[in-house]
């Protein structure tokens, strides 16, 4: 029976490119944030530290992501920019 290789271009880029790294910690993050309910959100810097990244690891990747995000304006008594929705369908009824 031949053994099967485990070590695959996949395997490798997922555990050493960066960018495949941390674009797999933001699909783990919007996977975990769907699983608390279809309408769970969260401000941007509780969604990064649920995907255990940096903010300036995060930013290189949040325009890949743009269906799961909303734009808030800002008023004086918030500090929120943007929200982070594990769905994007309730994302896009946000932005209405």
């Amino acid at each position: 029976m031949k053994k099967q290789n485990k070590n695959t271009l996949a395997s490798f880029k997922s555990a050493h490119d960066p960018s495949t790294r941390h674009a797999d910690k933001i699909r783990q993050g919007l996977k975990s944030l769907a699983a608390e309910g279809k309408e769970a959100w969260e401000n941007e810097g509780e969604f990064i530290r649920r995907c255990g990244l940096a903010t300036h690891q995060f930013c290189n990747f949040r325009d890949q992501f743009k269906e799961y995000w909303v734009d808030i304006p800002r008023t004086r008594s918030s500090q929120i920019r943007r929200a982070w929705f594990g769905n994007p369908k309730v994302a896009a009824k946000a932005r209405q």
